[in-house]
């Protein structure tokens, strides 16, 4: 088993911290739980998505104590257990499993991602400066925040502690002291940050003080990840897409599953280009059946003209957030048998693209894929990887969390598509 083992609620946000061990230089390989037990002795970081964020409570523990006492069976040395920033989802019941399952007995939870706007202020949690409880995002998630006060959401299932911006950026020794205090105490010691220093400082402590597990974001990923090999690797600069350059002779698939108005304003941008061709499907049981020789038709003619065509999920006329979201994993699993059978049945895709964590698990499985071969960032948090086993094995593809990235995302996505040649799974 690879030494650091990511434990993650949702495929996409799992993959944002996997990506941030890649960019320092390590192996990342990202696998759903079901294959997390197989021999991946020759990776350094294993990411491995419990897809528990839409589950119920004691689904999520199970399986996240289940992840985490298998890591540390076979071998791995430290944990992170990565949570959404927008608090959906089973904070408290996931960390505690966590650490039932590690066998730790305190950890250091640091879900901010402040260029982002996601920060934590004496213990609340906020998103894009509103309370994440009264965040535009909650009403997209089947267990949005219990409460904006990240101490309320935790602590029905393990003591809690909290690290107050004073002490973060308090002298050093302050700062340990309390550390070691509440790591005596045990439980989950959630820290306040405001700024990418704060999570920083934050992380270089906790590294020094040779904690086995924390969580959090992948912003405090990627600082924990930058400390343990300080020196390897650097980041990759990748080309910014323009109206001009989306195509240049690559045509991509790309399934969106996102519901939120960031992504739908994304597509509205890529269509403006010309490069893009957007399709609906009809998520109801058989009905997209019927359409399946519509969109190869439209498929050969993307190829063709060398444009990227989008899918996406029909949304019902009246409150089409709603609909799709009661019954989120099923319309994710037609969805997904959609567009696995498109993608095998045409096979001429330069690449894939999918956004939204529960869209991209859907397709993934989908295609009997056993796992992704993290290699580097279109963007920060947008990872591409190389696809490994099953239908489409070897195909380059790239995940983007629903709610992310500027309104130009898909343009750049696809302008990094045409630079990149795929550097293949082996590697």
């Amino acid at each position: 088993m690879a030494e650091t083992v990511i434990i993650a609620d949702d495929l996409t946000g799992g993959n944002a911290c996997g990506i941030a061990f890649a960019r320092q230089g390590f192996r990342v390989l990202s696998v759903p739980a079901a294959f997390a037990n197989e021999d991946w002795r020759d990776w350094d970081v294993l990411t491995v998505n419990t897809e528990t964020r839409e589950r119920s409570p004691e689904e999520a523990y199970e399986s996240v104590r289940r992840a985490c006492a298998n890591a540390k069976k076979t071998g791995a040395r430290f944990l992170f257990k990565q949570n959404d920033s927008a608090m959906r989802g089973h904070v408290g019941a996931e960390l505690a499993a966590a650490l039932e399952g590690s066998g730790e007995r305190c950890a250091v939870f640091v879900p901010a991602c402040p260029g982002n706007g996601r920060v934590t202020r004496n213990g609340i949690h906020y998103v894009n400066g509103k309370p994440c409880k009264e965040a535009d995002i909650g009403w997209l998630a089947a267990y949005p925040p219990a409460s904006s006060s990240i101490a309320e959401c935790i602590r029905p299932y393990v003591r809690v502690s909290l690290l107050d911006l004073g002490i973060v950026r308090g002298p050093e020794r302050r700062l340990r002291e309390t550390l070691a205090a509440f790591r005596e105490r045990g439980g989950i010691i959630v820290a306040d940050a405001e700024e990418d220093r704060d999570v920083r400082r934050i992380a270089q402590v906790v590294a020094s003080m040779d904690f086995s597990l924390a969580g959090g974001s992948y912003v405090f990923a990627g600082e924990l990840a930058g400390i343990r090999r300080p020196s390897a690797g650097t980041p990759c600069a990748h080309p910014v897409g323009g109206p001009s350059d989306a195509n240049n002779g690559v045509s991509l698939l790309l399934a969106i599953g996102s519901l939120s108005e960031r992504t739908k304003r994304q597509i509205a941008e890529a269509l403006q280009t010309g490069a893009f061709v957007l399709k609906e499907i009809d998520v109801k049981e058989d009905a997209a059946c019927g359409r399946m020789g519509e969109i190869m038709e439209a498929a050969r003619r993307c190829y063709a003209e060398g444009k990227h065509l989008i899918l996406v999920p029909e949304r019902p006329a009246s409150h089409p957030g709603t609909a799709i979201k009661d019954s989120g994993r099923q319309v994710a699993d037609r969805f997904a048998a959609f567009v696995a059978e498109l993608l095998d049945r045409t096979g001429c895709w330069s690449g894939l693209v999918l956004s939204g964590g529960e869209t991209a698990s859907a397709v993934l499985k989908a295609l009997a894929t056993k796992g992704i071969v993290l290699h580097e960032e279109v963007f920060p948090t947008c990872p591409r990887g190389t696809i490994l086993g099953g239908i489409a094995d070897g195909m380059p593809v790239v995940l983007k969390a629903g709610d992310w990235g500027n309104f130009s995302a898909l343009i750049d996505i696809a302008a990094h598509m045409a630079g990149t040649t795929c550097r293949g799974a082996a590697e």
